[in-house]
């Protein structure tokens, strides 16, 4: 009988019978207010919790006693769940870009996307992953701050870059030119696609 049941079904079975079974309330240990409602799931250290909110802050807070570390803020909400990965804590944020902090909440590097951001991130053998609503997946190498890979794939993508230089950079490109005519045969005209904002 057990056996048809899918795994995930039977850990939560499981699981709901383990707090029944319980018969130690659950207290409260500490709560801390923040400016805004937050829908980030935290991360969790041996020392803080980290989690993101809908003003745009992410707090550091202690794990024991919830007392204030630090914020960051983004200006825009952070659904994001951040992820840990020695000792900086990366997330997304919906003014498109993905950040790296410490536990200071001093930023280590950015990644600019095309819109927004609102996936939980994965780290893998050095790497982190994200999605963006501008239809890309991405993968970043956290050492060196290369990008691995996108999905699909953006011409021209490399080292990561502050917003600022992504834009000259975009800028400085030569405007794409009608290709010469085959002979005996109209030009066909390019057409510009507007980037998704």
């Amino acid at each position: 009988m057990f056996k048809q049941l899918p795994q995930a079904i039977l850990g939560l079975a499981f699981f709901l019978l383990v707090i029944g079974c319980n018969k130690e309330p659950i207290i409260k240990k500490w709560e801390f207010a923040t400016q805004s409602p937050s829908y980030s799931t935290p991360a969790i250290t041996k020392h803080y919790v980290i989690f993101g909110s809908e003003s745009g802050n992410v707090y550091v807070v202690g794990k024991d006693k919830g007392d204030y570390r630090c914020k960051f803020n983004t200006l825009r909400e952070v659904f994001s769940a951040p992820v840990v990965h020695d000792d900086m804590v990366m997330f997304g944020s919906a003014n498109s870009i993905f950040y790296a902090i410490n536990y200071d909440c001093h930023k280590l590097w950015q990644f600019s996307t095309r819109d927004r951001i609102k996936s939980d991130p994965l780290v893998h053998n050095g790497n982190v992953i994200f999605t963006s609503y501008d239809d890309h997946i991405y993968s970043l190498n956290i050492e060196t701050q290369e990008v691995n890979w996108t999905f699909p794939r953006i011409h021209g993508v490399g080292k990561i870059q502050d917003p600022e230089e992504q834009t000259q950079a975009q800028t400085a490109q030569p405007a794409v030119q009608n290709p010469p005519p085959v002979e005996g045969q109209q030009p066909i005209p390019v057409v510009s696609v507007p980037t998704a904002k």
